[in-house]
């Protein structure tokens, strides 16, 4: 097994478990350390995976990811587990890579879609991850698997409140862990699909909310 996102396939998996492989083994290299089925599910290097691949290698890359996390489950894998650190759950992390074809098999498989990570400050939902992530198919996914769209995070600011954040034009110098993608289509498909602001009325702790207007 691997941490590192893309690198096995489903028959490398099954060859591996089939000789006896720990199906909770925990890779405690990192500071964040997976189980092999958290680290199938997604992780954040998939989603600058995306933009260095082919579309086509892209998709066949997820259809095994899927069938590995389909397996892993059949074979016993805790599905509830989490990462150290701020305690992502398996869909936290398919959001956070923008894994959009895993959200509906992880949320089929028992997670809940509206899970809150393990931050005491803002207990990030799915749909902050998806959003976070500026991967536009990825918060379809995870709105048309049944999310809360206006579930506030800790903070008290909503969805849309991080989305238009995000969409800020001076976010684009700041988020430089993840590519600056689609967060302006994304904060405008919060407001199509009916998104409100939260009860700081976008006064919160954002980090681009124009001096808190």
């Amino acid at each position: 097994m691997t941490t590192e996102p893309w690198s096995n396939s489903f028959d490398d998996v099954f060859e591996i478990l089939e000789r006896g492989a720990d199906i909770e083994y925990i890779d405690s290299s990192k500071k964040a350390y997976t189980t092999p089925f958290l680290n199938a599910s997604g992780a954040l290097k998939c989603l600058r995976e995306k933009d260095q691949r082919r579309p086509g290698e892209i998709d066949s890359m997820e259809i095994e990811a899927v069938k590995i996390v389909k397996y892993l489950a059949k074979k016993g894998a805790d599905i509830h587990a989490t990462t150290s650190g701020n305690n992502l759950n398996a869909l936290h992390l398919a959001a956070n890579g923008g894994r959009e074809k895993m959200i509906p098999v992880l949320v089929k498989l028992g997670l809940d879609i509206n899970s809150r990570n393990g931050d005491p400050d803002y207990g990030g939902t799915v749909l902050w991850h998806a959003i976070n992530a500026g991967d536009l198919a990825t918060v379809k996914a995870v709105v048309e698997a049944g999310a809360d769209i206006n579930l506030c995070l800790l903070d008290g600011n909503s969805p849309l409140d991080w989305a238009m954040a995000y969409a800020n034009p001076k976010a684009k110098e700041a988020l430089w862990l993840v590519p600056y993608r689609d967060q302006e289509a994304i904060a405008d498909y919060m407001q199509s699909i009916g998104a409100k602001h939260g009860k700081n009325q976008f006064k919160g702790m954002l980090y681009f909310d124009e001096s808190k207007r």
